[in-house]
């Protein structure tokens, strides 16, 4: 039910992204932390290991993905689609005071490429993570 939840936030992020108004970012302006931020939390999937993964998130991201909501997405993401492997830059979008970047990602059991959304505050020097998700129909169902 909670990945249902996620699948529609995702969506109506994705849709709210064209709909209002919004800028396209130049990789450059969020490539120096982004890439770094978004590889050590796909890496702490691979490595279970929470307390990494979780010291990127921001508070309000802390709250919501506890210790065991972690534990059973992980395990799914890892049967699923394997290690994470590698990632490119897709696509990034300033909308009000929030930097919305799409990333795609290889993955170990996984042909295709996977797309991950990561969201960061503008001006939050310590680049901690606002939102993050899967978008892929092997584990979003």
């Amino acid at each position: 039910m909670r990945k249902k939840l996620f699948n529609c936030l995702f969506i109506l992020i994705i849709l709210s992204l064209f709909a209002g108004c919004s800028k396209e970012i130049e990789y450059s302006q969020v490539s120096t932390y982004a890439d770094t931020v978004t590889t050590s939390l796909l890496t702490s999937i691979n490595e279970l290991d929470y307390d990494k993964f979780s010291s990127n998130l921001n508070d309000e991201m802390k709250d919501s993905y506890d210790f065991a909501l972690f534990q059973k997405e992980t395990n799914e993401i890892s049967a699923t689609l394997g290690t994470f492997q590698s990632l490119s830059f897709y696509y990034g979008e300033k909308r009000g005071d929030y930097f919305y970047l799409i990333y795609n990602t290889n993955y170990s059991n996984s042909d295709k490429e996977i797309r991950v959304s990561i969201t960061f505050k503008e001006n939050d020097e310590t680049h901690k993570v606002c939102e993050f998700y899967f978008d892929s129909a092997d584990i979003n169902g």
